[in-house]
């Protein structure tokens, strides 16, 4: 059985492959795909944009945050989770890293990372001589 410390990975059919590592939270997400562009959409409630970090390194893409900021005075009830937010993904080779969007909104963090020209798909005429 995994220790809590070691990352889990999932791969799902796009090739987009996840890794997480705990005792940060791992942000729910949506993954969609079209024939130009991969878009993840995070919820990341309380995250203040200036210290939201997404930063591609070689083939993962990360999403990190701290928590946002306590109330001052005494704790009466306790329910939201102290730990920041963290996620990792393995991005296929058809992304052009050079032009990854990402935008903050209402607590929604949507990175848009458009595939490469020899990833789409393109109609060929054909000729008859």
């Amino acid at each position: 059985m995994p220790d809590n410390n070691e990352a889990v990975q999932k791969r799902d059919e796009t090739g987009v492959q996840e890794t997480r590592a705990r005792p940060m939270m791992a942000p729910p997400v949506d993954i969609y795909e079209n024939a130009d562009e991969f878009r993840i959409l995070a919820d990341l409630p309380g995250v203040d944009e200036r210290a939201l970090s997404v930063r591609m390194d070689g083939d993962e893409l990360t999403i990190e945050a701290p928590r946002g900021a306590r109330a001052s005075g005494a704790a009466l009830v306790r329910e939201l989770p102290a730990a920041g937010f963290r996620r990792v993904f393995r991005i296929p080779e058809v992304i052009d890293a050079e032009k990854i969007d990402a935008r903050l909104r209402s607590g929604v963090l949507e990175v848009v990372l458009p595939k490469v020209a020899a990833a789409k798909p393109r109609q060929i005429q054909v000729r008859t001589r």
